[in-house]
């Protein structure tokens, strides 16, 4: 793996982190606030945009989406792709309270970027398969 689909990675892994506490922030902060019309969308928008916290997660959620970009830039489309789906385990196990169903739900979303590291191992083409340590630490 050379240095730029490394940094991509990273970047991918940062934007979902981002991404995700934008998401977890901007919920809570949404659900303790009066409720929203579609009849009256200023004012609901007004109530948003007032909240500190949903404000931060609005922030926080654009920088997540330009890092995202970012590391498409330097990574592969299904490598960033992977890194950011194992961020809704993240977001799923952040939530608080999870039912079984939940639990399994985030266990199947995080066995697919853990299959594609697993493939990682396999034939990598001209350079022959990749060490079973850069595999591991991609799959963390």
């Amino acid at each position: 793996m050379n240095a730029a689909v490394g940094g991509g990675l990273v970047l991918a892994l940062v934007s979902a982190a981002a991404l995700n506490w934008g998401f977890f922030a901007q919920h809570g902060a949404a659900s303790s606030l009066p409720p929203h019309s579609v009849r009256r969308p200023l004012r609901s928008l007004g109530l948003l945009f007032s909240n500190l916290r949903w404000l931060a997660g609005f922030v926080v959620g654009l920088f997540g989406w330009a890092l995202y970009v970012a590391a498409l830039a330097l990574a592969p489309l299904s490598l960033v792709q992977a890194a950011s789906a194992g961020g809704i385990v993240v977001l799923a196990l952040a939530g608080g309270r999870t039912s079984t169903r939940e639990r399994v739900g985030a266990a199947a979303a995080l066995a697919g970027p853990a299959l594609l590291g697993a493939s990682l191992r396999g034939e990598g083409g001209a350079g022959g398969g990749r060490p079973a340590g850069a595999v591991g630490a991609w799959a963390g």
